[in-house]
């Protein structure tokens, strides 16, 4: 793909990446804000978000076990959406997908540079972006943790690069305020500081003092709104209790049995990609070894990306999960198609042969991408989210619910997104229940069914959703409320 130069050839530089920009526009477009139904972990953190904007404070006025910063991107863009006179709820859908054009702009970025200038490359990267679908469905959903992790990470290599420390280091310690793993992006920086840098030690002091200036606002915060103790226990505390209730429950062979089940219907169509970027692993194993002007970039990918794969293993859930799993299965896959073209190019004879074969391979790269209207429909179905439901449906149940629990308490532990539709604050201080949350309120001898009874009586609850019916004192009824094409539902509980 070339030589190594100090300063990576220009010509051609930005109509590259404008088209790059406008290829990845036409493919995020391709996801309609809306009406997709809102599904997954998003429906918490749109609810979380909408509660931020009216002045709450997270982990004080709602538990959470996770850093918030995609609560407060969710809550400034739920804040520019009324001012604009915009529904708030596209405008996060709109400013979130503008967060993951960013990221593949990066995912650009980041393969021309490895390949020391080439536009082609730098295509090859925003294609295998533009490869699985999930990558614009979460972000076209609402405010999606992780998104942050990966566009801080790609970020922050980029930064150390250029040598820019300081910067860098802010950049990845930013990302695990979008989740705790995402420090994985700050390591990375500091292990290329400290192995790679020309001064390895002034660099890596850079790195630290460039983490605790990411962090220290979101810190001082929580700590001028009395929160930091509960920040501090619920993120750290909450997120291990949730672990271990998930190691618990699951053994390696059903993570990795999930694993594979998602990629066959959340990447549908795609899973020949999942598994050619196995080759670019190493692709980057290689280039790592024999280009050490390039270790600067591929160490912090590297430890972020296999980083979250190992995680991945020890821990995974849901499409949120697969998500940001994803970003670093782009990052590999067109690390395969350039490895496949430095094979490739050194063979073709002369420059005319060169241009043509470049240009063949992006068509080809292009066809497998099949990206905007080219890709594969994909739907996240739930069981109570069907695969034809629609955001429509979802506001048609929560009108529904307004009219009946005008007056009443109703407690939402499922379908929180009927929350953000319908305005309504949980009267509960959790809006999930897991080992997390569960370790959060628990008193010393107490089963996990009757803290959440304990609960639902203090708050005054007189009806509720949750996963499971819970019985509370005298008789209850149990009803499905759903759309008219019963396409979305929730389940209703009253005593």
């Amino acid at each position: 793909m070339g030589e190594p130069s100090d300063s990576p050839p220009r010509r051609g530089a930005w109509l590259g990446f404008a088209l790059a920009g406008v290829l990845l526009a036409w493919h995020l477009a391709s996801f309609d804000i809306t009406t997709l139904p809102i599904v997954s972990d998003v429906r918490f953190y749109l609810y979380f978000a909408w509660r931020v904007c009216a002045g709450a404070v997270p982990h004080r006025d709602f538990f959470d076990h996770k850093t918030q910063l995609a609560s407060f991107v969710g809550a400034g863009l739920q804040g520019l959406g009324g001012a604009l006179g915009v529904d708030p709820l596209l405008a996060i859908r709109a400013g979130y997908l503008a967060l993951a054009g960013a990221t593949g702009l990066l995912a650009y970025a980041v393969q021309r540079r490895l390949a020391y200038g080439s536009a082609l490359a730098g295509g090859l990267g925003a294609l295998a972006y533009c490869s699985f679908g999930l990558l614009g469905l979460l972000p076209a959903t609402g405010c999606v943790p992780k998104e942050l992790v990966a566009l801080c990470a790609s970020g922050a290599a980029l930064l150390a690069h250029r040598q820019r420390w300081l910067a860098a280091g802010a950049l990845g310690a930013l990302a695990a305020l979008d989740w705790q793993i995402g420090a994985l992006a700050w390591l990375g920086v500091f292990l290329a500081a400290a192995l790679c840098a020309e001064d390895r030690r002034r660099a890596a002091l850079r790195v630290v003092a460039g983490g605790a200036l990411g962090v220290l606002p979101y810190f001082a915060y929580f700590a001028l709104h009395g929160a930091l103790g509960a920040a501090l226990t619920q993120s750290i505390g909450g997120s291990l209790d949730r672990s271990a209730g998930t190691q618990a429950r699951d053994s390696f062979g059903a993570r990795l049995e999930r694993i594979g089940h998602l990629v066959s219907t959340d990447c549908a169509a795609q899973t020949l990609l999942v598994a050619l970027s196995l080759v670019g692993v190493g692709v980057a194993f290689v280039w790592l070894v024999k280009r050490r002007e390039l270790r600067t970039l591929l160490v912090p990918l590297l430890v972020v990306h296999l980083g979250i794969a190992a995680f991945s293993l020890f821990d995974f859930q849901w499409h949120a999960d697969l998500f940001v799993l994803l970003h670093g299965v782009a990052f590999f896959l067109a690390l395969a198609w350039s490895g496949l073209w430095s094979a490739l190019a050194p063979r073709l004879g002369s420059e005319r042969a060169r241009k043509a074969a470049g240009a063949a391979l992006l068509a080809v790269v292009f066809v497998c991408a099949r990206p905007g209207a080219l890709r594969p429909e994909l739907t996240l179905e739930t069981p109570m989210v069907l695969r034809a439901a629609t955001l429509a449906d979802q506001r048609e149940v929560a009108a529904e619910l307004e009219q009946r629990s005008a007056g009443r308490t109703v407690a939402y532990l499922e379908s929180v997104e009927q929350l953000y539709l319908q305005g309504r604050v949980n009267p509960l201080p959790l809006v999930f229940w897991n080992g997390a949350s569960w370790a959060n309120v628990r008193k010393q001898g107490e089963e996990k069914d009757d803290s959440l009874r304990r609960l639902l009586r203090a708050c005054g609850a007189e009806a509720w959703v949750t996963a499971q019916p819970i019985q509370l004192d005298g008789p209850g009824t149990v009803e499905r409320v759903a759309s008219r094409n019963g396409q979305y539902f929730v389940m209703l509980q009253t005593r």
